[in-house]
């Protein structure tokens, strides 16, 4: 029996290895480059180019594969395919080999655009919207474009509770600072809050922002003076920060004395008109419906998914309906197992595998994720924004051994289809260092109190309760000191 069960564990899709770390590779449950080189294959083999080129950038930005240039040589032709195509008609050469030029081309069509925005494009877009403003809308709008053309260097916050047109209303001044050929940066606290933003980024991406911060240190961003971030700060005539109700007050602060330092002034925000935008009132932005209909979800179309979310208060009932929501959708179930390991090699001996394994903490994809065809699905991480970013909403379309494939439901990507690898995820509040290499994606949910809250119409909201009919509203007072 034992024999029989040792040749079991050594045998992978009917192939016999010689040792248990081979099988170990071969099930995909240890870290190399290997893994990476067939996640590529299996994208190249149904994906056109620029798909490739995304998640080649997603792995080398994420995965840190120990070889990249390797990487690089085994699938440059495939990532250059559609750009050999075009020189090849461009120049009636059909039999173009690859060559330097097509590999670099890519590089430097993206140098040229960055930063771009088409002046009769802006133009038409605030003379349509502008006359669409309400009056507190247009108060807002006149006051803000006055100080930035009449360099005053103010600053002003947009109390926009959800329904009031915050995101048109920024859209709009960003068009009018833009269009006077001025810069005008838009950030975002959430991944998903500055894909509504047009040129959007997030805060932490823009302004480089310290991960770790207290309001005892005088922290300051990682932006030199004399790089090119750094320039493009000290002429920016505009900063928008949308959400910033979600960011740390430190950090806010931070970006305050590195603006100071960049623009030699000792004003706030470094002397420069500076917009911030949010909600007290939130705390995570959630869709605004619930609903009982969750029967049939593979035949269910993107504009009936979006607009649609289960909320619960408790991470335990979330994952039981998630088990449910998976029972429910036909077909064949596809399960991804982490690879876990401890940052620091010394703990190795202290923290067993199963242990690891065990560890499921808010924010971080459990180690065994189990996926059907036509599930939706979020993003965790900030992959390739603005398509792909934490909170992205996606609709599973094939699920392979190493990456999925889904349709992007959310975003100015809808649509399109991202490829979506595994990549190592470093949790922060856990007393253990430790590193998983898992899909980063959880099924969608929010939380309960502003999910009701944003529900609009009581037909449009259903609410599961235990047998006795009541649920506990708990609500903390501190939350409410100076409302």
């Amino acid at each position: 029996m034992s024999v029989f069960i040792l040749g079991y564990l050594k045998t992978v899709d009917e192939n016999f290895k010689e040792t248990y770390q081979a099988a170990c590779r071969a099930r995909g449950l240890l870290e190399n480059d290997d893994h990476w080189e067939n996640t590529r294959r299996e994208a190249s083999l149904l994906q056109c180019p620029i798909q490739l080129r995304e998640l080649f950038v997603v792995i080398h930005l994420f995965c840190q594969p120990s070889e990249p240039f390797k990487l690089w040589d085994s699938f440059k032709d495939d990532l250059c395919e559609d750009v050999r195509h075009r020189i090849r008609q461009e120049n009636q050469d059909f039999a173009l080999p690859y060559n330097e030029n097509i590999y670099n081309e890519e590089n430097n069509v993206a140098d040229t655009m960055a930063h771009h925005y088409d002046t009769n494009d802006l133009t038409a877009f605030v003379n349509e919207n502008l006359p669409k403003l309400v009056p507190d809308q247009k108060h807002a709008f006149e006051t803000i474009v006055d100080s930035v053309n009449n360099d005053k260097r103010k600053i002003f916050f947009l109390d926009a509770p959800g329904g009031t047109g915050k995101t048109f209303l920024t859209n709009l001044i960003l068009a009018k600072v833009r269009e006077s050929g001025k810069i005008a940066i838009a950030v975002a606290s959430l991944e998903i809050a500055e894909t509504l933003l047009r040129g959007g980024k997030t805060a932490h991406s823009t302004f480089k922002l310290p991960l770790s911060v207290n309001l005892e240190q005088q922290s300051t961003c990682s932006i030199r003076k004399s790089g090119p971030l750094g320039k493009l700060l000290q002429d920016t005539s505009l900063f928008m920060w949308d959400e910033c109700t979600m960011s740390h007050r430190a950090h806010i602060e931070a970006v305050s004395r590195t603006l100071k330092h960049l623009r030699n002034s000792s004003a706030v925000m470094g002397g420069i008109t500076f917009v911030f935008a949010g909600d007290f009132r939130q705390t995570l932005p959630v869709i605004n419906r619930v609903y009982p209909d969750n029967e049939n979800l593979h035949e269910k179309d993107f504009h009936w998914l979006v607009s649609r979310a289960i909320v619960s208060p408790k991470n335990d009932t979330v994952n039981e309906i998630n088990n449910l929501i998976v029972q429910k959708v036909s077909g064949q179930i596809k399960k991804y197992k982490s690879i876990d390991t401890v940052t620091n090699i010394e703990d190795t001996v202290h923290y067993p595998q199963e242990f690891l394994n065990s560890l499921n903490p808010s924010g971080l994809p459990p180690h065994e994720l189990t996926l059907k065809i036509g599930i939706p699905i979020m993003l965790l991480r900030n992959l390739s924004p603005p398509n792909m970013c934490n909170g992205t909403r996606l609709l599973i379309k094939e699920l392979k051994e190493n990456l999925i494939v889904a349709a992007i439901m959310t975003g100015p990507a809808a649509g399109q289809l991202a490829h979506i690898p595994r990549i190592p995820i470093i949790p922060t509040d856990l007393p253990i260092p430790i590193k998983r290499l898992q899909v980063p994606k959880c099924f969608t949910h929010g939380q309960l109190y502003v999910g009701l809250w944003r529900v609009g119409a009581p037909e449009n909201q259903f609410i599961l309760l235990p047998q006795n009919k009541t649920t506990s509203n708990i609500v903390y007072r501190e939350a409410l000191t100076g409302y």
